[in-house]
């Protein structure tokens, strides 16, 4: 994860704020946060258009199937299990490294999609990121302090802990990361057209993309192990 423990920035008399509307006073960041999960929508229309391709129907039944999947590890699992079937070779490795892609970043958009923000005079040009839950976490031990009459010193202590730092570079290279990963799966998925006279050409420029070169590399090198 492209994140930095704030409590690296955070001396004390640090001041920050996170909740509802904080996001807003960094527009420029909230652009970057809103295009990389924008993004990522596109990247499993991709995902679902390809089970179609691989199947050979480009049915709306297939990419309802995948887009239907309650979870994202379900709809992982059920377009693997189709490509594992019936992709074989230069195709299947491509497939496998895709994955790989997808799987990491997925991680990453789930983060800025379900995490709180917040910001912080000290970061003028980063955002501040915590865990629904660690935010939760803090509020509870706050308020229980607070109604047994005994409020914490520093309530603020362990929530300084908790949250991390997205610089606008950590914002901008994830972007570029998620849209190289669209055009990933969207050559994968042109490739995989069941159109007559299908040239090659589509699958070298899905493998020249750098991510897809490192994946493929580790995808090999892993078959290659005793």
């Amino acid at each position: 994860m492209p994140r930095k423990p704030f409590a690296q920035f955070a001396k004390p008399g640090t001041s920050f704020a996170i909740g509802p509307g904080q996001i807003n006073s960094r527009p420029e960041l909230a652009s970057l946060v809103g295009q990389c999960i924008a993004t990522w929508a596109d990247v499993e229309l991709q995902m679902g258009l390809s089970l179609g391709a691989i199947l050979k129907t480009n049915s709306e039944a297939a990419v309802a199937l995948f887009l239907a999947a309650k979870t994202s590890r379900a709809q992982r699992d059920s377009l693997a299990a189709v490509a594992r079937l019936l992709l074989t070779g230069d195709d299947l490795d491509a497939f496998e490294a895709l994955m790989t892609i997808y799987a990491g970043l997925e991680k990453q958009r789930n983060a800025l999609a379900h995490g709180l923000f917040g910001t912080s005079d000290a970061l003028p040009d980063a955002l501040l990121w915590c865990d629904m839950q660690d935010h939760a976490n803090f509020l509870i031990n706050v308020y229980l302090a607070d109604y047994q009459g005994k409020p914490l010193a520093d309530p603020h202590a362990k929530l300084r802990k908790d949250m991390f730092v997205y610089t606008r570079r950590d914002l901008e290279e994830l972007l570029r990361d998620l849209t190289e990963l669209q055009r990933a799966a969207f050559y994968f998925h042109c490739h995989h057209q069941p159109r007559e006279n299908k040239s090659q050409e589509i699958f070298k420029e899905m493998v020249k993309l750098p991510a897809m070169c490192s994946a493929l590399r580790m995808v090999r090198n892993s078959r290659s192990l005793p």
